[in-house]
């Protein structure tokens, strides 16, 4: 939209940019494949986070496409809802399954 600012597209590069530099060190691998993978990973789930976050402040509870998700306080888009989805479903029922397998 033309609402958005260049400081505000520049912040966001500079957040992305500092995350990336984190990463970097978190996917250190010698295997250049799965590196390359993991690398694609975090991008994937930043860009997702952004996504989300964007159209969490863009969508209106009285637009015609808006998706209610049943633990978040206002409506998102369609794709939004299935990311967010996804992130419930890995943190509260993957990684707590895989945990307890792990530990018996």
């Amino acid at each position: 939209p033309s609402s958005i600012s260049y400081g505000q597209y520049v912040s966001i590069f500079v957040s992305l940019f500092s995350m990336f530099s984190k990463a970097y060190f978190m996917c250190t691998s010698m295997v250049k494949e799965v590196f390359q993978f993991k690398m694609m990973a975090i991008l994937c789930d930043l860009l997702g986070l952004f996504f989300c976050v964007a159209t969490l402040w863009e969508l209106r509870r009285s637009d015609e496409d808006a998706v209610h998700v049943f633990f978040l306080t206002r409506p998102v888009d369609l794709t939004c809802a299935i990311y967010v989805y996804l992130v419930f479903a890995c943190c509260c029922v993957f990684f707590p399954l895989w945990v307890l397998l792990r530990a018996a």
